[in-house]
């Protein structure tokens, strides 16, 4: 007893301490490790669990920013070993690999934190480590969330491309221990076809009945006419992302299909009220203008415009809302000197440009698409020797670079008009660009791929906001309700250096509600693709208004140099 009594007492002690330590630092770990999950809906007040302020080391850009500065391209959460690298085209309907273990504090960026450097990137939301409801919708399991999309051709983005911007939201986002799955299948008709009704219907049960998808991307270009498809899937309980306007996608039409239907451009009332609003403020009053050919119609030229409206049915005989437009000029005391409505299925050019001519008509309002607006309306004015204004706008996507391509030169140098999509910048500014880099280094895509690959990026965007901001439990009513709810951080919105549209989908189906006015060049390099000339210019660097904020006539159109 005496031998115990006497023996040092300095180990025990230091084994009591080193113990003491250890559970300290367990529970450290434990508590930082595991989180609350978030409320169902996260993002009605969301709080980034970790803000990074500066840029980490990683994520410098490995191949520059020759075209132009960017933010940095990130490598993404798993290590280089994880990322996909052999360039084969996965089986769309082989299982999906097991999810990634993902990091246990997610990157956040800015302030307020918004999910990624995408300026339109949705608010932050917790770290989610819990039950995420398993099965809760169609498309939905545990583990993933299925996503159609319909292949197209003629320069459309790859199954390669797609997936890769898939693995961007799947390691950025926070989807809940669940994988965005992107399925793929062939449309019936193609690329571009006329609208068949029962067509559109029957690839809406593929998506359905054999897809077992939760959401779809936007369906082939069917001249405005695809809400038969979209119309189809909300019947089925399946959600759209579309990035196009369309003769029936209305805020009333997207309203009456709600949850299911979802569109990052305004509606098409939207669009065309707007392209009534620019007329009232920033075109009457004032003599017409001209690019490369003075717009001169009529001769003496005309101290004003002379405004006329030709607008066209779908094949199916859908008509754009055209009363928004109408509404808007009686608003403004604007006239019409000739209201026409021509058929996309027999367009009459000659005659419709004659009744133009005859009546003195300097400028064109056009809502249609821009296969007849070049080959007959276009070509019918070159051959009566007739220039007038083309003004147009993001309606079935007569504000790309390439629209004009193959339209009498003389006739393109004078569209001008508002565009409701960000502004087009070289790839390498883009955030498409930086999402593909990030997933797979070994992508460069360039050329023509840029605007498919950018429309399937923003609709994937839509959808990734609206799955992080759903909550655990996911459905179409969740998912309406976390975009409704949420407030995006939208930082310089309508400014240098993006000029991009700020995103709100309040009470709405729609992510845009502003444009930028724009004008044409046939002679300047496409941003698009350089290869090719033809671009879109845009007047004050793209500075982006709302209805009733546009900037008063005279508006300096057709202003080299363009930018």
């Amino acid at each position: 007893m005496t031998r115990d009594r006497n023996r040092p007492r300095t180990p025990g002690l230091l084994n009591v301490a080193a113990v003491g330590v250890v559970v300290t630092l367990v529970g450290t770990l434990a508590l930082g490790a595991r989180q609350q999950p978030p409320p169902t809906v996260a993002e009605f007040a969301p709080q980034a669990v970790e803000q990074i302020e500066e840029a980490l080391p990683e994520q410098a850009d490995p191949v520059g920013h020759p075209e132009g500065p960017g933010p940095p391209i990130q490598p993404g959460d798993p290590t280089p070993s994880e990322q996909p690298g052999d360039g084969a085209t996965p089986d769309p309907t082989a299982s999906p690999t097991p999810p990634v273990e993902q990091a246990r504090v997610r990157r956040c960026v800015g302030d307020p934190p918004r999910q990624t450097e995408d300026p339109q990137s949705p608010p932050c939301v917790p770290f989610f480590d819990g039950d995420n409801g398993g099965a809760t919708w169609k498309g939905v399991t545990a583990g993933e969330i299925r996503i159609a999309m319909a292949r197209q051709g003629f320069g459309g983005a790859s199954d390669e491309e797609v997936l890769a911007l898939a693995e961007h939201f799947n390691r950025r986002y926070e989807l809940y221990g669940r994988q965005i799955v992107v399925v793929f299948y062939e449309p019936i008709g193609g690329t571009f076809a006329l609208p068949n009704p029962p067509d559109m219907i029957a690839d809406a049960v593929k998506v359905d009945e054999e897809l077992g998808a939760f959401a779809s991307l936007a369906y082939p270009d069917r001249r405005g006419a695809e809400h038969h498809h979209y119309d189809e899937l909300a019947r089925r309980g399946i959600i759209s992302s579309i990035f196009r306007g369309q003769s029936r996608g209305t805020t009333a039409g997207y309203q009456q299909q709600h949850p299911h239907q979802w569109n990052v451009l305004p509606a098409s009332d939207r669009m065309l009220a707007q392209l009534g609003d620019i007329t009232c403020t920033s075109l009457a009053g004032v003599p017409p203008q001209g690019g490369t050919f003075t717009a001169t119609p009529v001769s003496p030229a005309p101290e004003q415009r002379v405004f006329g409206l030709l607008s066209m049915r779908t094949p199916d005989g859908a008509a754009p809302p055209m009363d928004a437009l109408r509404q808007q000029l009686g608003s403004c005391g604007v006239e019409l000197a000739a209201d026409i409505e021509g058929d996309e299925a027999n367009p009459d050019g000659p005659n419709a440009v004659l009744a133009m001519q005859d009546a003195g008509v300097t400028t064109i309002l056009y809502a249609g698409s821009p296969g007849p607006l070049k080959a007959n309306y276009m070509s019918a004015a070159t051959n009566q020797g007739y220039l007038p204004e083309w003004v147009v706008s993001s309606f079935l996507d007569n504000d790309l670079d390439n629209t004009f391509h193959g339209a009498p030169a003389e006739q393109a140098s004078n569209v001008l008009g508002v565009t409701f999509r960000d502004k087009l910048l070289p790839r390498r500014q883009m955030p498409w660009y930086w999402a593909i880099r990030e997933s797979r280094p070994d992508l460069d895509p360039s050329g023509g791929v840029y605007y498919p690959i950018w429309a399937r990026y923003q609709q994937l965007l839509q959808l990734a906001s609206g799955i992080q901001l759903a909550g655990p439990r996911l459905t179409p009513e969740t998912f309406a309700a976390g975009l409704q709810a949420a407030s995006f951080p939208n930082p310089d919105a309508g400014a240098a250096p993006y000029f991009q549209a700020a995103i709100d989908y309040s009470g709405d189906h729609t992510g845009i509600d502003s444009g930028a006015l724009f004008w044409y060049s046939t002679t300047a390099p496409g941003t698009v693709d350089p290869a090719f000339t033809g671009a879109v210019c845009y007047v004050d660097q793209g500075s982006r208004y709302g209805l009733g904020g546009y900037p008063a006539a005279p508006v300096a159109f057709f202003q080299e140099p363009c930018r």
